[in-house]
């Protein structure tokens, strides 16, 4: 169990620039180099999203944050909602330190291997 997680955070972080070694690999069609593109930018700005969202529910259902504890919320009406939106923050502030630079690196990639394409 010790060793998955480390595979799984390597993964995560060499997920774009893995898709633009694939399409330099590969010299993939430009349309297709544009659709991996979206795919790391979507890659890129998830976790950033899913907080957002985790935000709005906080703000929606009125929760409250625990004191003392760290990031952790509580629902006064639904005490499941309270550990949804504590591990939608987490994912937002921590995924995002291991997607935002992956995807970043990939997408310098595809648009460096798209600008060379068209040359």
């Amino acid at each position: 169990m010790v060793i998955v997680y480390p595979f799984c955070l390597l993964l995560l972080l060499l997920f774009g620039p893995g898709l633009a070694a694939i399409a330099i690999y590969y010299s993939l069609a430009a349309s297709w180099q544009l659709v991996l593109l979206g795919v790391c930018i979507l890659y890129g700005i998830s976790p950033l999203v899913i907080g957002w969202i985790g935000l709005i529910l906080i703000q929606r259902f009125g929760c409250q944050n625990e004191i003392g504890v760290g990031i952790s919320y509580k629902c006064p009406d639904n005490p499941q909602m309270g550990e949804l939106v504590t591990g939608m923050i987490f994912i937002g502030a921590w995924g995002g330190i291991i997607t935002i630079p992956s995807g970043l690196l990939g997408c310098i990639g595809l648009i460096i291997s798209i600008i060379h394409r068209s040359i």
